[in-house]
């Protein structure tokens, strides 16, 4: 079932605007408008158009004299004043009142109830829905009924372009950012994370002011409540580490760290994977979080080594090895008739 609402509030006019939809749904509504892929495992294949990662050149934060001093400007955060991003938000708004139905996501950002954040995702994507509706922790039917307005919005219009005429705006690609108006704009991205990391540059503002550190991490527990901590960029080990089976996981990504402990920022996790477009599509790099991550890692690894490619991984239906962890090297055959000399065996 899904649940209609009225989005006049942001200036969404659009027919039908679909909130929190099951991820059924969501499914079949990116295979059959999307021109999503269903591969082997089930799971859904899907193109994010011309921009297959994030986009930190187009990345742009509202200069405001009420938090300038809290942002590090530079390279990654190019300043724009309000007028500019109040014509990329209209843009944004304008796109997806011409859809003929939009999706809506609302959860929150943050384990810790007493910081957490009310997030609204408004985008013209089954895709995008479904991808949020797996990052952000997922109200209850009682949580969603009293969500009432949400602390953040952020428009997703990324499949229409930017205007390079808009002063400011050097490409068509934009992701705009206010902290004043708690608002995010996206246009001319399809790439998911953009709204992932959108969610953590905010919570990267909020929490610190709330005495929470807030950081770029993985996060796993002992058993006797002990909790590690592993810093890196993407590709660096910190995922691939905290998938301790020893250990319980927190988180691989976003987390804060309070005076009641650490937590982790989203809900779940995602697997992604690096190719060589320039090399037919070679898998180069890898990243997974999930259960038996570390057996999981085994096998892509060996696949990598023998030169798998983006078409083959997603022809390919894993299994998770269980108990067989060992090789053996049989230099004894039987037909030798020689002793073998030894026991040795793999476990299966």
């Amino acid at each position: 079932m899904t649940t209609p609402i009225d989005l006049s509030a942001h200036g969404i006019t659009a027919p039908i605007s679909i909130r929190n939809a099951p991820p059924a749904f969501l499914y079949e509504e990116a295979v059959t408008r999307e021109r999503a892929g269903i591969v082997a495992s089930g799971a859904i294949a899907i193109r994010s158009g011309a921009k297959t990662g994030r986009s930190p050149k187009d990345k742009h934060v509202v200069r405001d004299p009420a938090s300038e001093k809290d942002v590090w400007w530079g390279p990654v955060n190019h300043p724009i004043d309000n007028h500019t991003f109040l014509l990329n938000r209209q843009r944004a708004v304008d796109y997806l009142n011409t859809r003929d139905r939009i999706y809506v996501c609302d959860g929150f950002a943050g384990w810790d109830p007493s910081s957490r954040v009310k997030v609204r995702v408004i985008c013209a994507r089954a895709y995008h829905a479904l991808y949020m509706r797996n990052m952000l922790i997922r109200p209850t039917a009682a949580e969603l009924e009293r969500f009432g307005q949400p602390d953040y919005v952020i428009y997703n219009a990324g499949q229409f372009p930017a205007n390079v005429l808009t002063e400011q705006i050097a490409s068509k690609t934009s992701i705009d950012l206010s902290l004043e108006r708690r608002e995010q704009v996206i246009l001319g991205s399809e790439y998911a994370g953009e709204m992932k990391k959108g969610v953590f540059t905010l919570m990267h503002w909020l929490l610190p002011e709330r005495g929470i550190l807030s950081m770029h991490c993985s996060a796993n527990e002992g058993p006797q409540g002990d909790v590690s901590l592993f810093f890196g960029l993407s590709g660096t080990g910190k995922t691939t580490l905290s998938a301790d089976p020893a250990r319980r996981l927190i988180g691989d990504d976003e987390h804060g760290w309070g005076d009641d402990g650490v937590f982790n920022i989203e809900n779940g996790c995602y697997a992604k994977i690096i190719v060589d477009r320039g090399d037919s599509n070679r898998v180069v790099g890898f990243h997974v979080l999930g259960p038996h991550a570390g057996e999981v890692t085994q096998g892509w690894a060996c696949a990598l080594r023998l030169g798998a490619t983006y078409e083959s991984f997603m022809d390919t239906v894993g299994i998770h090895p269980t108990m067989a962890e060992m090789f053996t090297k049989l230099d004894v055959t039987k037909r030798s008739g020689a002793s073998a000399g030894g026991g040795a065996a793999c476990s299966t």
